[in-house]
């Protein structure tokens, strides 16, 4: 999904449930995280009345979130934000 556009609305969904959902995550053996991300991906379907999302997107999405987070923290820290 690297090159479609996500809304605030959909970056919202996927980053609540999956905070909500963090101990469900981590409890989930590697074998069966793709069911968690398809739940995922079934509650923005719904939300957004699509098909299109799946729990691979949303993964991809989340890890490329996550990614970005980590390498912009240092820089906060340097400058006191």
């Amino acid at each position: 999904m690297s090159s479609t556009e996500w809304s605030d609305a959909q970056l919202r969904l996927l980053i609540n449930e999956r905070k909500q959902r963090n101990a469900e995550y981590h409890a989930t053996p590697n074998k069966k995280k793709q069911y968690f991300w398809d739940d995922i991906a079934n509650k923005l379907n719904e939300q957004e009345n699509t098909n299109f999302f799946l729990g691979k997107m949303c993964q991809n999405k989340f890890s490329s979130l996550t990614k970005a987070f980590n390498v912009s923290r240092p820089t906060w820290i340097l400058h006191g934000i």
